[in-house]
């Protein structure tokens, strides 16, 4: 479980005893468009340490370019913030794929998605870095 770390409020991953620290937590968050609403400048600080990445669903929620850039401002106070797009994939330079026909390795580079997606990756600044 987590727990607060003892004089900096930040959770803790295996909980108050625990040797291991936040800054040791890659975060994961695709969860469908609650990510507006859970990383609020509050959570987002809890999490200062961590990296995190967030799959993006601001078109499949009402308001969503309003919620996106107030994620954006809230996430470039703390973290230095890098936008990762879906771009061209390319199954030949791996040899464990050679032996399935070209339908399969092509299947094997698609999602199935509606849409092209895009993900945040946030990369923690230490506090020389964060803006006044």
């Amino acid at each position: 479980g987590w727990a607060a770390n003892a004089g900096s409020g930040a959770p803790r991953p295996g909980g108050a005893g625990s040797t291991h620290s936040i800054a040791d937590v890659v975060l994961l968050v695709d969860i469908e468009g609650g990510e507006f609403e859970l990383l609020d400048a509050a959570t987002l600080a809890a999490f200062r340490p961590a990296v995190i990445f967030i799959e993006l669903h601001n078109w499949a929620v009402v308001d969503g370019e309003r919620k996106l850039a107030r994620l954006l401002t809230d996430a470039r106070e703390l973290f230095d913030v890098t936008e990762i797009r879906t771009t061209s994939r390319d199954p030949f330079p791996f040899p464990e794929l050679q032996v399935l026909s070209d339908n399969d390795r092509w299947i094997l580079c698609s999602e199935g998605r509606a849409r092209p997606m895009t993900w945040l990756r946030a990369d923690p600044r230490t506090a020389a870095d964060a803006p006044a």
